[in-house]
């Protein structure tokens, strides 16, 4: 008598992959894209925290750092970590 597999298909012993007709995954999981918009913790960590968080908070505040206010978050897009130094260093 032949056994009978979870998944309802006779077989000898063997359990049937209901997925087998699709691709196998890839190995190499692919890179999450690079975020749109920091938090102002989060653009402090991605200038590894060469800016203090308060002098960055006091940044946002004064618009000396370019941000969008939702609510009481400051959020930072990312094309603000470049333009935010290159206006540093020609006001310096």
């Amino acid at each position: 008598m032949a056994a009978r597999s979870t998944y309802g298909s006779p077989t000898k012993g063997t359990i049937m992959n209901p997925h087998s007709h699709l691709p196998p995954h890839s190995t190499g999981a692919a890179a999450p894209p690079p975020p749109r918009v920091f938090t102002v913790r989060q653009f402090h960590a991605a200038i590894d925290g060469a800016i203090g968080l308060n002098s960055l908070y006091a940044f946002a505040r004064s618009g000396r750092l370019k941000t969008v206010r939702v609510g009481r978050k400051h959020l930072i897009l990312a094309s603000e970590l470049d333009n935010f130094f290159q206006r540093e260093a020609e006001v310096n």
